[in-house]
């Protein structure tokens, strides 16, 4: 007897036990080499996961996390959220019993993400056949999972991404359950799983959108139907209440949250897709799926298979985003606010590599050039330029070069700081509330010691004249001995790096620069 996977009709998956004789049609029994196979994108999938994990410092969103849960209690989480970030508590909360388990670090920071992304891994094959009903296009859905580097990189930081991806795949698993059987369990499944994903980051309610624009393609045949779904929308508009009323308050600080490069709205979204998309590796197989068509080997789809669910899960919020955001008067053609298509991509990916057919090396060739040219051309060379395991963004050793400063701090030194955070700007004006200014200082107060008295002053992120005028200012109001210049390098959207930040303290003081040190992309300068 030979254990293996089958799907009925409806998509559910479970494990029988059938002779080893079955045939394998493309909805029925798993063989032993396929459940290998499974095994294998799974088991390596989480070790792209998991891989240096701990290797790579904080990057500055993630100090904000950890500011976010650093209150003495639970309460003090719930309103630094509300009053700084831009998502609700639910992941706040999702770290603090992380770090109330395991103790303040970066693996308790970084776990959260860690396991909801192994879930999402996990998740793809139920989620693949509940959308495609074929279970070798489902394996090469978990192919595609398992390798792409977005959802890789997610996995790895502590920022909400991971689990509002894991609830947004749930959400659209049950949404499609609920267009095919129309079951008062599905759609409640559906709601809690929109809803969830949605408090997990607000801008994935835009998921939803697509959800209800695929109802409008596969549109209810039944009052019944009908009814059911109109009590689906009730019940999300009303369990949205407090989320819209959170948003209606972020819209009013909105300016103070801009900091992506205001550009053409149709390119920039263009380009934002195409990024998501890792043209390269899915060009390549798709080259390879072109060759089988033209040996006459390409087959169709299966039967039954809902195409246009992510197809919609992708177009939709790239088309919100490009367009409708920029009209609220914030943009957001980034690509952690784009993640959301991930997915979507991923089973896109898995349905083209599926379509070649007949003999073993046709069906099997795509996906082997697929996970070759994402390991060679997009995972290695990553993780050469960042010294580190897939991580976008390169090493920033806030603890390295705080713990310096501690070190030589004397009495009379000022330290100037630039964090990175688009609230430095209020902090520099003196409008930022106390929190505010924690907030924005947190990479050096999470390692300054609480027990000395530390003479701080920002810098601004943005570099208009009002903050210049701001900066010159308070540099001239200092009686400083020495000064500590640490921040970050990267040019921000006024095309002013820290090095020219650099020049113009030194203008402002009598000092020159008598030693410099890098601590990954964080710079660290003592001038006197």
């Amino acid at each position: 007897m030979t254990l293996a996977m089958k799907c009925d009709e409806e998509g559910d998956v479970g494990l029988v036990a059938l002779s080893d004789r079955s045939g394998a049609g493309d909805t029925g029994s798993w063989t032993r080499p396929e459940l290998a196979a499974l095994t294998a994108l799974l088991a390596g999938g989480a070790a792209l996961r998991i891989s240096g994990l701990t290797d790579h410092g904080l990057w500055i969103d993630e100090y904000g996390t950890w500011w976010a849960i650093a209150g003495e209690t639970w309460r003090d989480g719930w309103d630094r959220v509300i009053a700084i970030h831009g998502q609700s508590p639910l992941y706040y909360f999702w770290v603090r019993l992380s770090t109330e388990v395991f103790g303040v670090g970066t693996a308790s920071l970084r776990l959260p993400s860690l396991l909801a992304d192994l879930g999402l891994l996990a998740f793809a094959y139920p989620l693949a056949i509940r959308l495609f009903r074929g279970r070798h296009i489902s394996l090469l859905c978990v192919a595609a999972f398992a390798v792409n580097p977005h959802l890789i990189h997610h996995s790895q930081e502590a920022r909400p991404y991971a689990l509002a991806l894991l609830l947004a795949a749930a959400s659209f698993y049950f949404h499609a359950a609920a267009v095919d059987r129309g079951r008062v369990g599905d759609h409640a499944a559906s709601v809690v799983a929109s809803m969830l994903a949605f408090y997990a980051h607000y801008l994935f309610g835009i998921l939803m959108l697509a959800q209800a624009a695929h109802l409008l393609v596969r549109r209810p045949q039944t009052a019944q139907a009908w009814r059911r779904w109109i009590a689906h929308a009730l019940a999300l508009g009303v369990l949205a209440i407090p989320g819209l009323l959170q948003i209606r308050s972020l819209f009013s600080r909105r300016e103070a949250l801009d900091w992506t490069p205001a550009r053409s709205s149709f390119w920039a979204g263009i380009e934002t897709a195409s990024n998501l998309l890792d043209p390269i590796p899915l060009g390549a197989a798709a080259a390879t799926v072109g060759i089988c068509l033209l040996a006459r080997r390409l087959d169709k789809p299966p039967a039954r298979a809902d195409m246009a669910l992510p197809l919609l899960w992708f177009a939709i919020p790239v088309l919100v985003i490009g367009f409708a955001a920029p009209l609220a008067g914030i943009h957001l053609n980034h690509d952690r606010y784009l993640v959301m298509v991930v997915p979507a991509v991923a089973l896109l990916t898995g349905l083209l590599l599926g379509l070649p057919a007949g003999a073993p090396l046709y069906r099997l060739a795509p996906v082997g050039v697929f996970l070759a040219l994402v390991i060679a051309l997009r995972l290695v060379p990553q993780a050469e330029r960042s010294g580190g395991p897939f991580w976008w963004f390169y090493h920033q050793d806030w603890e390295g070069a705080v713990s310096k400063i501690a070190e030589g701090y004397r009495e009379g030194d000022v330290i100037l700081y630039r964090t990175g955070f688009v609230e430095l700007d209020s902090v520099l004006h003196g409008t930022a509330s106390a929190e505010t200014s924690e907030f924005a200082a947190w990479p050096l107060l999470a390692h300054l010691p609480a027990e000395r008295d530390f003479e701080r002053v920002a810098l601004p992120y943005s570099t208009g004249s009002e903050e210049m005028t701001a900066l010159v200012r308070r540099l001239r109001s200092l009686r400083a001995k020495r000064v500590w210049l640490v921040g970050l390098d990267p040019v921000n959207r006024s095309g002013t790096s820290f090095r020219n930040l650099e020049e113009m303290v030194r203008r402002g003081f009598p000092m020159k620069t008598v030693a410099s040190e890098t601590y990954g992309l964080v710079l660290l300068n003592l001038m006197q």
